[in-house]
């Protein structure tokens, strides 16, 4: 049992240990920016301009357009950008289907005997008319 709460006393002060290492680094990084960066500044700061043009304001009109836009894209479904073969679902690869056909090539002998009739009737429907 007391092998057992050393332990615990030793993963909680790692734990602190660790916690204080992080606040210790945070503090050292902000203290460089503070000493790169002069606060009373006149001249043009490309950093600076960045931050306030990344900064979000209440009464910018564009807000409403660039919320919608982060929206749609967040909600938007994974899409293949490769074109995916044609299956009789239309199914496009991608989130659910990776676009490789694991058949017997049924469907694509199917879709070549269809295309295949349509011609013929193309054909002799030309034929028919051209005596007229």
């Amino acid at each position: 049992m007391e092998n057992i709460k050393i332990k615990k006393k030793n993963q909680e002060g790692e734990k602190k240990e660790i916690q204080k290492d992080i606040r210790q680094k945070n503090i050292e990084e902000n203290e460089k920016l503070i000493k790169k960066k002069n606060i009373i500044n006149y001249e043009f700061d490309s950093d600076y301009d960045i931050e306030l043009k990344m900064k979000k304001r209440k009464d910018d009109p564009m807000n409403i357009y660039l919320e919608a836009k982060e929206e749609n894209q967040e909600n938007k479904k994974l899409t293949c950008r490769y074109q995916s073969p044609y299956n009789r679902f239309n199914i496009q690869a991608g989130y659910r289907w990776d676009g490789v056909i694991r058949g017997n090539g049924f469907e694509e002998r199917r879709l070549e005997a269809q295309k295949m009739k349509e011609q013929e009737n193309k054909l002799t429907y030309i034929n028919n008319t051209a005596d007229l």
